[in-house]
């Protein structure tokens, strides 16, 4: 009896391991017939070729502000760059090495004006800023020289997703500092030159946000320039002596986005190449990381962000489970057919041509609508293997997801620009309280996103606009009152 039931386990347990692997060979078959790469998508996964020559390329210099003292900047954040993808124990222990002797910022959150109000804070601990200013005094320096470059060409190679980037949290609280002390000298009486500064600042981060083809820099470049904005109406309404230097300034500092600043063309392209060439089982290491980026995102057991911060992540993806997953998975992913597919999402949304910004942002939103219509209606890629479908979509994100929320904080960064323009206005020509919603319908001052009137708050003395995509009030923080931007004008106004 006990034989006959162990025989009948034994059975049904090679019948369940039978009908798998058959299943496994099925799809193994069905996966045999993979699409051939699309000319134009073979041509976009080229990296761009940089023509600008290192020592005039603002991006070296970026990457490179903390080199140590007496070294070239540009130099050293080429370096830095080259050594991206050498993964092995050596080329660590050099970076770290490196990184070792590399000028650090002080920085003191507390002194710092991003959340609080930037010249009441400056005036409360001016000593304390000098002091800063002078422990700083080499990396200020280079930030002066870094702000007036010209040029700004990404140079980043092909990288795999446990590869970490170069750092930028020292040059975010440089620029934080920089502003600050621009405050300090606009309540010493020096607005002329803080202005000066902040143009120059404001023009090497719109160039940044335009050119960079990484979004980490893009979004730094946001968040920057909101603040900075910010500052700019707040000298206009506090301080009459800088009112004056600021409207002359204004139309320049604060002119409506290019198309170049607008498109996400550039980052789209290097985050396409990464993440096609991350799925290629020929590259073993990179193949297993994506799966199980993949896996982990589809089931959810371990959190992504949670392991890659704690630097657990290449040993929760190096083992052997992972490992047979993604030696199984190898086979039955159609990466070509992926990237054709998204590829299509990407050039309907840089052939967009409209010459104003509702009109593009009526653009963009069919072509989002298109491509998702695209892919509910495609019922022939799950049919054909489901586990490309399943596992595939992860591995190359939808380009309609990975763009639509820079889409939308870039025409949100453009209102900021209009929003700015129109807040100096109201400041320079001293519209009273009562007439600023008769003000605010002029054809010449609407929302360039939707053609309307601003919003007015009466009590809280501030013109607003409500963003397309949270990013900008929850992060850049201007006004971030109820989830809204908006620039004060109580100053000015009583």
């Amino acid at each position: 009896m006990i034989r006959r039931l162990l025989k009948t386990i034994a059975i049904c347990i090679a019948s369940l391991l039978g009908l798998l692997v058959a299943a496994y060979g099925l799809l193994v078959l069905l996966s045999l017939q993979k699409a051939p790469l699309h000319p134009e998508v073979e041509a976009f996964l080229r990296p761009e070729a940089i023509v600008v020559a290192p020592e005039r390329n603002g991006f070296y210099f970026w990457i490179g502000l903390n080199a140590p003292a007496g070294e070239d900047p540009i130099q050293y954040g080429k370096r830095a760059i080259a050594e991206l993808g050498h993964r092995s124990p050596a080329a660590k222990d050099a970076a770290a090495a490196r990184a070792e002797k590399e000028l650090r910022l002080v920085y003191d959150r507390k002194l710092i004006c991003n959340q609080v109000p930037c010249l009441y804070s400056a005036m409360q601990n001016a000593a304390q800023l000098r002091e800063l200013a002078k422990a700083n005094a080499e990396l200020l320096r280079r930030y002066a020289a870094l702000i007036r470059f010209d040029e700004f060409a990404t140079d980043m190679p092909v990288l795999d997703p446990m590869d970490l980037l170069p750092a930028r949290e020292d040059q975010l609280f440089l620029f934080r500092l920089a502003r600050t002390l621009d405050a300090v000298d606009v309540n010493e009486g020096k607005a002329a030159e803080a202005i000066d500064r902040l143009a120059t600042r404001v023009r090497f981060l719109r160039l940044m946000h335009a050119n960079s083809a990484g979004l980490i820099d893009r979004i730094i470049a946001q968040a920057l320039l909101a603040k900075d904005l910010e500052f700019l109406v707040k000298m206009a309404v506090s301080e009459p002596g800088a009112a004056k230097a600021v409207t002359a300034r204004v139309a320049a500092i604060a002119a409506p986005m290019t198309v170049a600043e607008r498109s996400p063309l550039k980052w789209m392209r290097h985050e396409f190449s990464n993440k096609f060439a991350s799925t290629d089982p020929g590259k073993p290491d990179a193949w297993r990381q994506s799966v199980c980026g993949a896996l982990l995102g589809k089931f959810g057991f371990d959190s992504y962000i949670e392991l890659s911060t704690s630097g657990k992540l290449d040993e929760r993806c190096g083992r052997w489970d992972m490992r047979i997953l993604a030696l199984a998975g190898a086979p039955l992913i159609d990466r070509n057919a992926m990237a054709n597919q998204r590829f299509e999402t990407i050039r309907q949304l840089h052939q967009i041509d409209a010459p104003d910004t509702l009109s593009y942002l009526g653009r963009f939103h069919a072509v989002v609508a298109a491509a998702e219509g695209r892919r509910r209606a495609d019922t022939s890629w799950p049919l054909r293997n489901p586990v490309d479908a399943w596992i595939g979509t992860a591995l190359i994100p939808d380009s309609v997801a990975d763009a639509k929320s820079y889409h939308l904080s870039a025409i949100d960064l453009d209102r900021l620009f209009a929003l700015t323009r129109l807040a100096v206005a109201l400041n320079r020509d001293r519209i009273k309280e009562s007439e600023i919603a008769a003000y605010l319908k002029q054809p010449g001052v609407l929302d360039p996103a939707t053609k309307e009137p601003f919003g007015w708050d009466s009590a809280k003395g501030q013109v607003f606009f409500v963003p397309l995509d949270p990013w900008i009030a929850a992060r850049g923080r201007v006004g971030g009152i109820d989830g809204r931007v908006g620039l004060t004008l109580v100053s000015a106004l009583r």
